[in-house]
């Protein structure tokens, strides 16, 4: 009851006040509260469209760090290679060969 008794208060004393300004001095005041009001109304939308594009950033970082990557794959373990290596050292120069050779998949 305390909180209304004071809104009633306040808002009769601002009444008073309002009524020995000149007629000037209300109109310019409605009008700042007009276009204070369309201002926030303005600003309404644009929340919801900053969350949803910051969440589908994120979305989409998730989503780019957690698909699989296929990375390019050497025969065997590389240990393997090494022994490789070791045995053939123009096996370096042969390897885009090999690359090839592996993607084809036994066609050919």
């Amino acid at each position: 009851m305390k909180d209304r008794e004071f809104e009633d208060w306040a808002r009769a004393r601002l009444e008073e006040h309002e009524a020995a300004l000149s007629a000037e001095i209300r109109r310019r005041l409605r009008l700042g509260r007009e276009v204070a009001l369309e201002s926030s109304t303005r600003l309404r939308w644009r929340l919801p469209m900053v969350a949803g594009l910051a969440t589908a950033a994120l979305l989409l970082l998730a989503v780019g760090l957690w698909w699989p990557h296929s990375l390019p794959t050497v025969p065997g373990e590389p240990e393997d290679l090494v022994l490789l290596i070791e045995d053939d050292p123009e096996f370096i120069a042969d390897l885009e060969f090999y690359e090839w050779l592996e993607s084809q998949d036994g066609t050919g």
